[in-house]
């Protein structure tokens, strides 16, 4: 598998992640529960929760998954949310995007700084779909209304 390719569901553990050709002393440095989980349980709660508003918004009846491609801007949208910190756009709260989105960018640098596979969750934009709005905040505009 290379850079970016999806998993066939039972391939998945075959796929390069950050952690895969960890030894199991340096996985170590790599706490994910006790370095992550542990220290912002209600955080990543409120982030898997923009997750699955957005994905019921843009895909409705699907099951939750993040399309690349339908928003690039992470940067600058992280930088839009910081200054609305505090905040909410609808239901979603600027914080919580602002996480979203950095999760996102660092994902990505991640990905292609070390070549990894794309996750089972991120897909590619269909064919048909590549022709929409690019800039569309898909995470802020998970309330009726709402615009990036």
């Amino acid at each position: 598998m290379g850079a970016g390719s999806h998993a066939k569901t039972g391939d998945y553990l075959s796929v390069k992640r950050l952690l895969t050709d960890k030894t199991s002393a340096e996985r170590k440095f790599y706490p994910m529960a006790a370095g992550l989980l542990d220290y912002f349980p209600d955080a990543l709660a409120e982030v898997a929760r923009i997750s699955y508003e957005a994905g019921a918004k843009h895909h409705p009846g699907e099951p939750t998954h993040w399309e690349r491609g339908k928003s690039m801007d992470h940067a600058d949208c992280i930088m839009r949310h910081l200054a609305e910190r505090g905040g909410f756009d609808g239901v979603t709260r600027h914080s919580g995007a602002l996480a979203w989105r950095a999760l996102a960018l660092l994902q990505e640098e991640l990905e292609h700084e070390y070549a990894l596979d794309r996750p089972r969750n991120a897909v590619d934009p269909t064919p048909e779909k590549e022709g929409g709005d690019k800039t569309a905040d898909i995470v802020t505009e998970v309330s009726a209304g709402g615009s990036s």
